[in-house]
């Protein structure tokens, strides 16, 4: 009687837990922070990502709010153009998507196949997506962009395809890569770059680290966990890997089809 006892016990305060945790992330994605201070009792203590890690009371919940606020606010008078997202189905390809929908920044995702182009269709039917498996596809892309310039490329891939998607981009337009899957170097020719004063600037965590302003760094987290609390769905991991299979783990990094992210811990 007493473990039946206990198990209902435990079946009722984990289903309380977890309905408080939907309220909360609730609150988070409607950047409600009136409705998170009433979830937390006044001497709650949390802890974040940035400084101070440790906050107690509830009233510490407006302060630690306000990057997430000021991330969250797009700009409604400037118009991007068009930003092409290469390898869209990848995990930081998912979430720049919802982090540019949140930001009103239209975008067009480009994937290697169709199988992958209809799972994206399915999970953002707002955003176009189209497939490189076609001839057409910078000929659908252009169609899609209509007489809006395509001002930005995100690559993650080089090669090949970052010379496609330069010559999509509008003039004074700009290439993005922050990864560099493809084996090929990028076939580019100068003329390429001069005609439309094209611009390439490449992206790691790095020179983030060392390069950027503390303010900014913390700007960039704060929007980092704002995505992370309010998109947990898109943060698949492909395989984790020992310290030992670490020449796993990068084959595992360009496999074919692999979706999400390859996590190595020691």
């Amino acid at each position: 009687m007493n473990s039946l006892t206990i198990a209902t016990e435990h079946s009722t305060d984990e289903a309380d837990i977890r309905q408080r945790i939907d309220k909360l992330a609730g609150a988070i994605r409607a950047r409600d922070v009136e409705a998170v201070i009433s979830i937390c009792t006044t001497d709650v203590v949390s802890f974040d990502i940035e400084p101070p890690p440790q906050h107690v009371g509830a009233e510490a919940e407006p302060k630690k709010s306000e990057p997430y606020q000021q991330q969250a606010a797009p700009p409604t008078d400037t118009d991007y153009g068009i930003v092409i997202n290469n390898a869209a189905n990848s995990s930081v390809g998912r979430l720049f998507t919802v982090w540019a929908e949140q930001r009103q920044i239209d975008t067009i995702s480009v994937v290697r196949s169709a199988r992958r182009a209809q799972q994206l269709a399915e999970r953002y039917p707002a955003v176009p997506v189209v497939s490189t498996d076609k001839d057409e596809w910078a000929t659908q892309v252009r169609a899609i962009a209509g007489r809006r310039p395509i001002s930005v490329a995100v690559d993650p891939v080089g090669g090949q395809a970052a010379a496609d998607l330069i010559s999509l981009l509008a003039p004074g337009g700009t290439l993005i890569t922050y990864g560099m899957l493809a084996e090929e170097n990028i076939p580019l020719h100068a003329s390429a770059l001069l005609g439309n004063e094209i611009g390439l600037r490449g992206l790691n965590i790095g020179r983030w680290l060392t390069g950027v302003a503390p303010e900014r760094r913390a700007s960039d987290i704060a929007a980092a966990a704002a995505l992370a609390a309010t998109q947990p769905s898109e943060l698949d991991v492909a395989g984790t890997y020992s310290l030992g299979q670490i020449t796993d783990a990068v084959h595992h990094v360009s496999r074919a089809g692999k979706i999400g992210t390859v996590i190595v811990h020691t």
